[in-house]
């Protein structure tokens, strides 16, 4: 019995867990095969099920299922298939790793070298751009694999608004992210506690514009008591269970708001989508959207980025309100899955 490593997160946010569980439909593996998660997420131990030393020992195959941080919390793993000559594949990784220092950067290039890493499959150009300078080989540009989680029978019937909380603790990356592009462009701290409220009340006012049925959902559970005072407690959704928040997504008419993996379910069932955001990790969609556009005429009028930099947005005159062909959009996804299975079957984990 082989072993697969897999790098992800899981009860931290919904998106990392559609992620994950779209690289396993990719890679469709055999019944000989077992996989091993190293949930990396912020606050998980490494203790019982987790136990990252005792799960290496077992290890075959090192598999980095997406995630814009595919270097910080993993230096580890990555050194220890050096070491041990173990192979690697990077699907769906985005954005520029997590890169923070000269050890860092290191790794990288003798991971480049080491011809270890059997498959480089990204999900934007920021990815693409930085493995590409490190010396790596056959870097390919994908959709990100949410978009091949298998999709449910919804009914395009809701109107979803996705307000994040850009005031939460512990978002360190996303909330210093959007403070020092705000004060960058304004040269002012206060300017972020005033584009804090500026957003707040422009989501208020999507929500109150938007046809019902209608409903907010968070992906994070320290969302749930600020969304409730803004949208009230009737309208607000959250599951610990990425399932459910996948089912709620099937569901959708319209998605308009802040989250990527809000907005990728969405359109996979046929929905309308604004994704509202701050900084440059939005243009994994936008590439997503590119890849798409071979096979489905349109979609681009269904699928739009909204940059927030400015805070001169109007809605909805600078919104897309085309639904898009879901049927199109399957058959589009089942041939990128085809080409992406093909790259995929050179990985020496399918060898017998």
């Amino acid at each position: 019995m082989k072993t697969i490593l897999i790098s992800t997160s899981s009860l931290w946010n919904c998106g990392d867990d559609f992620i994950r569980n779209g690289v396993l439909n990719l890679l469709n593996l055999k019944s000989d095969v077992r996989t091993i998660w190293w949930n990396r997420a912020n606050g998980v131990r490494s203790v019982f099920a987790n136990d990252l030393r005792l799960n290496l020992r077992h290890c075959d195959y090192f598999v980095v299922a997406g995630t814009p941080t595919w270097i910080n919390n993993t230096e580890y793993i990555y050194r220890y298939c050096l070491n041990n000559r173990i192979p690697i594949a990077l699907i769906g990784v985005g954005s520029r790793g997590g890169i923070y220092n000269f050890r860092q950067k290191n790794l990288l290039h003798r991971l480049a070298a080491s011809g270890l890493v059997e498959i480089c499959l990204v999900r934007d150009e920021l990815a693409l751009e930085v493995l590409e300078g490190y010396g790596f080989k056959n870097v390919t540009l994908i959709p990100d694999p949410a978009f091949f989680v298998s999709p449910l029978a919804g009914d395009n019937s809701v109107s979803i608004l996705g307000w994040r909380d850009y005031t939460v603790p512990e978002k360190v990356k996303l909330k210093d992210s959007a403070r020092r592009l705000i004060e960058r462009i304004s040269g002012n701290h206060k300017e972020f506690s005033a584009f804090v409220k500026w957003y707040d009340r422009f989501m208020q006012d999507v929500f109150r514009h938007s046809p019902d049925p209608k409903i907010v959902v968070v992906h994070d559970n320290r969302e749930i008591k600020r969304a409730e005072e803004l949208f009230g407690k009737d309208h607000v959704f959250y599951s610990t269970d990425y399932r459910e928040i996948f089912k709620v997504y099937s569901t959708a008419k319209t998605y308009t708001g802040s989250r990527i993996h809000g907005a990728i379910p969405s359109v996979v069932h046929g929905a309308c989508v604004n994704l509202l955001y701050l900084i440059d990790k939005c243009r994994v969609l936008e590439n997503s959207a590119d890849i798409l556009s071979k096979h489905v005429a349109g979609i681009k009028n269904s699928m739009k980025v909204v940059y927030l930099k400015d805070q001169d947005v109007s809605f909805p005159q600078d919104f897309v309100d085309t639904m898009p062909d879901r049927d199109a959009i399957h058959s589009a996804l089942e041939k990128e899955k085809r080409d992406i299975r093909n790259i995929l079957k050179t990985m020496s984990i399918y060898a017998s």
